[in-house]
């Protein structure tokens, strides 16, 4: 004749055999959390991102290259004034 478990018994058995698994779920969830944190640093890190800072010097020089031939519009065309 099969055995019959008591609620408690079955109650038991499935805790023991769930036990493990929210373990690795806490483990899981944990270095989710850190991966998370790292990836947030790594956002605001600035010498790793995709676009990286300019100085000042190179904004202007990449503004000269741009616009350079603007720049001195006021020598070369009668009427014009300087604007700097």
């Amino acid at each position: 004749m099969p055995r019959t478990f008591t609620e408690d018994e079955v109650r038991e058995l499935i805790e023991a055999a769930v036990a493990p698994l929210r373990a690795r779920i806490a483990e899981l969830e944990a270095r989710i959390a850190g991966l998370e944190a790292e990836n947030a640093r790594l956002k605001k890190d600035s010498s790793t991102s995709s676009k990286p800072p300019r100085s000042e010097a190179e904004n202007i020089a990449k503004r000269f290259r741009d616009h350079g031939e603007y720049y001195f519009t006021f020598l070369k065309v009668p009427g014009v004034k300087h604007t700097g």
